[in-house]
C-alpha cells in the first residue's frame, strides 16, 4: 500500500493505492481540513509521499548560460537572492533543465523552510517523503503525455504564481519559470500572458500547451482556449488518472475526474519516479 498526500491550502487530500499490479489502483480517497492531523488517515504500512503546495515554499528561477556551471550558479543564486534560506537547515530542491548546449536556459529551485518540514512531521510523521508539487506536476505531465515532435508548454496556477515550463522534443525540461498572478487581470488574461512569457524563452516554435492547477474551471479553460486559438495554439488539460485504475465508488470517481487538473501531485508518486536533486536533504 502506497499512501499519497497533497497539502493544499484549501484542503488536505489523502489517497491509498495498491501498487502490486501492472498499474496502480486507487482504493480510497479522503479530503481533510487544511490543517488536519493526517496520521489517523494513513495506511498501516508502506511508503507515504507528501506533495507540498507551492504557497508553502519559496521559488526562485534564474538564467544559466551555456558555458556556466549549474551547481556553482545555483549556490550563488541561493546566497544572493534567498539570503534567509540556509541549505544546511532548510530543504532546497533544484529543477533540472536541459536546453541546447549553445543556448541560455532557465533553471529554478524551490526552498522549503525548516519550520514547514517540522510541521509536516508533526502532522504526518517522520516517514513522510516530501516533494514540492511542481516536481510532481512536471513528472506526471511527462508521463501522461507522450514525446512530441515539437516543444510544448506546461502551465498552471499554484497559489499566487503561474508555473511554466517548456518541454523539449526530447521530452526533457528545457526552461522553467514562474510569473506572479496579477490580481487586476482575469484568469484567462494571466494565463495568456504567462504562456507568451515562457514561450519567449524558447528559440523553437511552440504551438501546444497543457494546463493544470488551481482555479481551472471549465469556463476559464474555454476562455483561454478561445484566446490562444486565435494564434493557432492548441491547449489541453492535464489528466493524471490515465495511467491508474480506481476501486472506489462512482461518486468519488466523478469527483476526482472533475478535479483532475488539480491532482497531479496526488498521483505522481505512484506512476513516476519523482527524483529530487537536493542541495541538502533534511533528515
Amino acid at each position: 500500500m502506497h499512501t499519497t498526500v497533497y497539502l493544499h491550502p484549501q484542503r488536505t487530500l489523502v489517497a491509498h493505492w495498491e501498487t502490486d499490479g501492472e498499474a496502480p489502483v486507487l482504493v480510497s480517497y479522503a479530503e481533510l481540513a487544511p490543517d488536519a492531523d493526517v496520521r489517523p488517515a494513513l495506511g498501516t504500512d508502506g511508503p507515504v509521499s507528501v506533495a507540498l503546495h507551492a504557497s508553502a515554499a519559496r521559488w526562485h528561477h534564474f538564467p544559466v548560460d551555456a558555458d556556466e556551471d549549474v551547481v556553482l550558479r545555483t549556490a550563488f543564486e541561493i546566497t544572493t537572492c534567498l539570503p534567509d534560506i540556509d541549505p544546511l537547515v532548510d530543504r532546497v530542491v533544484t529543477i533540472q533543465t536541459r536546453a541546447s548546449r549553445a543556448e541560455r536556459h532557465w533553471c529554478a529551485l524551490t526552498a522549503v523552510p525548516r519550520h514547514v518540514t517540522d510541521d509536516i512531521v508533526l502532522r504526518i510523521g517522520p516517514e513522510a517523503q516530501i516533494v514540492p508539487d511542481i516536481l510532481c506536476d512536471l513528472d506526471v505531465a511527462r508521463t501522461c503525455i507522450g514525446q512530441q515532435s515539437q516543444p510544448w508548454v506546461l502551465i498552471g496556477l499554484r497559489g499566487s504564481t503561474w508555473q511554466c515550463a517548456v518541454i523539449g522534443a526530447d521530452h526533457a525540461i528545457e526552461h522553467v519559470v514562474a510569473f506572479p498572478n496579477d490580481v487586476s487581470l482575469s484568469y484567462a488574461e494571466n494565463a495568456v500572458e504567462s504562456f507568451y512569457g515562457i514561450r519567449s524563452a524558447s528559440t523553437k516554435p511552440i504551438a501546444k500547451a497543457l494546463f493544470y492547477g488551481d482555479d481551472l474551471t471549465k469556463p476559464r479553460f474555454e476562455d483561454v482556449a478561445i484566446r490562444l486559438q486565435q494564434d493557432g495554439i492548441v491547449i489541453g488539460r492535464l489528466q493524471p488518472f490515465r495511467r491508474v485504475g480506481a476501486s472506489v465508488e462512482d461518486a468519488t470517481k466523478r469527483t476526482l475526474l472533475a478535479m483532475a487538473h488539480l491532482l497531479g501531485p496526488l498521483v505522481a508518486p505512484v506512476i513516476t519516479n519523482v527524483v529530487e536533486n537536493e542541495v541538502r536533504a533534511d533528515s
